[in-house]
Parts: structure tokens; sequence; C-alpha cells
């Protein structure tokens, strides 16, 4: 049997309601030479039904399952299976545009150093239609030390999405594949790639990632994602050989955006333990940069205690 250019692989839990369409926009790629490893952990909705009618009518989809462990667990089951030169992976609820497979291979095909990531879109379904929110594009490209520096002081809730990377499928292999930590693992894997390979960027909206409430990131006490984001940081920066500056620096900004998810959340003790975290890290001060970013966070909290009582 001919090997495909290009594995794509699909965690998949409970996804009766959403995965049709996921996998109608993989079907509608332009760049056809593909096949696609659906991992099912373990649904107790019409899910593997839903895919295996797709396989009887398309072998380039097969359908694998595993007792339930979480979407890196997913992928990694079923990576060793996979057979194309390159790999990504899509969630079992997210869209990809027409021709992201097209211009990604495109990008890397003839750099097996390297991988690709694009600028992606949120969106939310409601009773009055479909609702684009936000849009983002990486902002760090490049290798090594420098690559990992950028990507360490970026939002890794807001900027960072694994479903928009296409890879070089040996080199996924060569750092381990998916990290399976609680959270993260997404900005785990482009930090582990970006030391090793060369992080290239397409600007443009190539992936759509939906926003609900059964979503595996909302399925989690928010505490859990900041300190597993912190031992991402950890890990990673110290593996790289980070200046102290550069990892003092990251990690505040980890402390900063997280106590941002925490205010929003109402989740005051969550806010205080992430703001209090990056002031006297590393045995020394805070800079004023993030002085500045505590004092911002206690006004709007301040001016939301205000409007409650006003109202």
């Amino acid at each position: 049997m001919r090997e495909p250019l290009v594995s794509i692989i699909v965690p998949a839990r409970n996804a009766a309601a959403y995965i049709e369409e996921t996998l109608r926009s993989i079907l509608g790629q332009t760049l056809t030479d593909f096949e696609v490893l659906v991992v099912d952990e373990g649904s107790t909705d019409d899910t593997a039904a839903i895919v295996e009618s797709f396989a009887r009518s398309d072998p380039r989809i097969r359908l694998y399952s595993k007792e339930p462990a979480g979407p890196p667990f997913a992928r990694n089951h079923a990576l060793p299976h996979c057979r194309g030169k390159f790999v990504c992976a899509l969630d079992s609820d997210d869209l990809w545009h027409p021709e992201k497979l097209a211009k990604q291979v495109a990008k890397i095909e003839h750099r097996p150093g390297s991988f690709v990531v694009t600028a992606f879109r949120r969106f939310v379904d409601e009773a009055s239609g479909r609702q684009w929110t936000l849009s983002t594009t990486p902002a760090v490209s490049g290798r090594g030390v420098e690559a990992v520096a950028g990507i360490s002081q970026q939002n890794s809730l807001q900027n960072y999405s694994g479903n928009t990377a296409l890879m070089w499928t040996d080199n996924l292999r060569a750092v381990g594949g998916w990290s399976t930590v609680r959270s993260g693992e997404d900005w785990d894997l482009w930090l582990k790639m970006a030391a090793e390979f060369e992080c290239l960027v397409i600007d443009q909206e190539l992936q759509y990632y939906r926003k609900h409430s059964s979503s595996e990131t909302f399925a989690q006490a928010p505490e859990i994602p900041f300190e597993s984001h912190l031992k991402i940081l950890r890990e990673n920066a110290g593996a790289r050989r980070l200046a102290r500056a550069e990892r003092s620096r990251a990690v505040r900004n980890k402390c900063l955006e997280f106590a941002n998810e925490f205010r929003v959340l109402g989740n005051w003790r969550g806010l205080a333990a992430a703001l209090s975290r990056g002031l006297f890290l590393d045995r020394g001060w805070a800079s004023p940069r993030y002085l500045r970013g505590v004092a911002q966070q206690v006004w709007r909290v301040g001016k939301s205690f205000a409007g409650a009582q006003r109202a």
C-alpha cells in the first residue's frame, strides 16, 4: 500500500455533536493525499458510529479505540501508526481552511529541519448562529534558544493552538511526541520543536478553534493549567539553558497572564496566588514592568467591585 503524504490524528471523546463537521473539514482539503487516524477514547455517544460510517465510504479514514486519558495520550497512541511523511492533529470539534494542508506542505516539503504553524481564529456556536471572535498569529519564528525564549514569553493561553502545526513525522517522534502534561501540551510541543527545528509561520487563518463549555480546556479548574504551564516553562527553560533573566521574565509573564484569567473568572484566591508568585522570584524584587502589571490587575478588581456596588 502506498504511503500517504500527511497523517492527520483526531482524538475524540463524546464528540458526536461536532465530529461530522470536523471530518468534512478534513475531506474538503485541496491536498487529498492524506490518512486520518481517529482515536476514540471510550465515547458513550455516537462518535464511533459516525466515524465508522465515514470510514466505510473513504478508506483514508481509520478508527482506533483506547481507554479515556485525554487528547495528548490519544495523539501519542496514534503516532506509531502514522505512515505519512508529515503529521498534524485536529481536535474533534475544530475546523480547517480548505487550503491548510496544501499551503503548509508547500512551505516545508524541501526543509526537513523545520515545522510550520499558522494563524487561527476562534468561534462560538450560539442560538443566533456562529460568532467569530479573536484571531491570533504566532509572533515567534526561528530555531534554538532565541525561539524558545520568544515562545516562553508569549501568551500561551491565547497565541498557541497545536492544531495549526504541521511537522515532519520523524521530527515529532524524535522529540517524544506530545507532552502528557495536564494542560498546555500545545505550548510545550512548540517549545520542544523550536529548540530542535526551525519554526516557520504562515500569517493566514488556516485553523478554526471552537470554544464551548464542554471542551477539555474548560473542564479543568484554572489552578491546574496555571501550575502545569509553570512546570512546562521551568522544564523547557532549564533544558534549553535560557539565561536567568529570560526565565524570570517568562515566569512573570505567565503569572500576569493567569492572574488576568483568574480575575475574569472571579477567582480572587487564584488571582492573589498568581500575582504573589512573581513578586519575589529568584529571591529578588520584581521588575517595574511586573509591578505595573500587578497594579493594573488590582485597579481592575477595584473597578469591578465599584461597578457592582453601584448596580
